[in-house]
């Protein structure tokens, strides 16, 4: 007898799936951070190419992460294997107070919030470095 869904009983293996699917759920939920970074960052070669119409103001990196912001800031700033090289290299502190939404999002939103805030803060004359 194999193992395939055929030859299960109606309902085997079902409790399990629905079980695990509100904790799988919440690794698809992300909330968004913003790192300060060091104006130096300015003068990087992708970082410039990013933002042609800088002039001056604070420069950003905006992320989403389904960690706590505060464990990625972390990730970053010790350059662990999935840490942003502009993050790693520029980063001086995480900027929560200007994060508009600290609500989790699902991570399709997320990253689509990343995209309009960086946009908003270039917009605003900041720089912002989004991945």
């Amino acid at each position: 007898m194999t193992n395939s869904p055929q030859n299960k009983p109606r309902g085997a293996g079902r409790r399990g799936f629905f079980a695990a699917k509100p904790l799988a759920n919440v690794a698809f939920r992300r909330l968004l951070y913003l790192i300060e970074l060091d104006p130096r960052a300015a003068l990087d070669p992708a970082f410039m190419a990013a933002n042609p119409n800088y002039v001056a103001g604070i420069l950003f990196y905006v992320g989403s992460t389904s960690l706590t912001p505060q464990e990625r800031f972390e990730q970053h700033i010790t350059g662990s294997k999935n840490a942003s090289r502009i993050a790693h290299s520029y980063g001086i502190k995480l900027r929560m107070d200007l994060v508009p939404n600290n609500k989790s999002l699902p991570r399709d939103w997320a990253i689509r919030a990343e995209a309009r805030l960086a946009r908003d803060l270039r917009s605003k004359g900041f720089g912002a470095w989004q991945a």
